[in-house]
Order: C-alpha cells, then structure tokens, then sequence
C-alpha cells in the first residue's frame, strides 16, 4: 500500500516515487540553474538546423529533392518541420527545464510577464544566440550549405 494514504473518503494517490532526492549541486546564474541557459542553446540550435535543413531541402535551385513541388506543399513541410522540431524539444527534459523558449522575443514576452528577471532574459537571450549561431554551424557542415549549388531562400 505504498504511495497511497487513507483519507475519510477513501485513498487517493500521492508520490509513488519516494522521498525526493536529495537536491544536486547546480551552478546558478541568479535563481536559475546554468543547464537551463545551455539547454536553451543546444533547442535554438536544433531548431536552427531544423528549419534550415527543411528549407534547404524544399528550396534548392536545382530542382532536387523536394524543391520541385509546387510552393504550397513545400512550405506546408519547411512549417511542419520547424513546428515540429520546436514541439520535440519542448516536450525533452532540456526543454522542460528551460521553458523552451528558443527565441528572445518570447523570452522578453516572459519577462515582461514577470517570469523571467532581467538578468536572466539577457543570460537567455545570449544563450539563444550562441545556440542559433552554432545551429548555423552545424548545418553548413552537415550539408554544405553555402555554396553555389543551394539557393538563399
């Protein structure tokens, strides 16, 4: 009968689990742990190299892969692709420890909701962009992204 207690009206759950662990040693910038800044950048930059490999992949100027579709349906895949990529990293533990964000401007938005502090919108907002800037990174030497054969759509 682990995990229940008796209540007058009958039992009811509580945590299954156990005793919490006891609480690990964190680096913290102001109240928020540093894995939720990095976890912030390792999701932009997902989402970077999700949404340019969709576009590189629907966009080309050679017709290859999928760029020979009519626009519509192309654009229907680069927007499912991004969604998607944005909906599996929130739903990751880095993702639910950050918040996924993955865009400064959502994280200002929580900022000026009162959620984030000032000094850590500007710690998110930087991991962002090391994140994005690394995403960019990562694509370019996974596909080659850059020279002549791909379009800049």
């Amino acid at each position: 009968m682990t995990g229940f207690r008796r209540r007058p009206d009958g039992p009811t759950a509580v945590d299954i689990h156990g005793p919490p662990a006891a609480p690990a040693v964190r680096w913290v910038v102001r109240g928020r742990p540093l894995s939720s800044y990095l976890a912030e950048a390792l999701g932009s930059a997902w989402l970077v190299v999700a949404a340019l490999t969709a576009v590189s992949f629907t966009m080309r100027a050679d017709g290859a892969y999928l760029s020979s579709w009519p626009l519509l349906p192309r654009l229907a895949v680069v927007g499912v692709s991004v969604g998607g990529a944005v909906a599996v990293f929130a739903l990751t533990p880095p993702g639910k420890e950050s918040g996924a964000h993955l865009n400064p401007a959502i994280s200002l938005f929580m900022a000026l909701r009162g959620v984030l502090g000032v000094t850590d919108l500007i710690a998110y907002g930087v991991f962002q962009l090391t994140g994005s800037v690394l995403g960019v990174l990562l694509t370019r030497t996974l596909w080659g992204i850059g020279s002549p054969r791909w379009t800049t759509v």
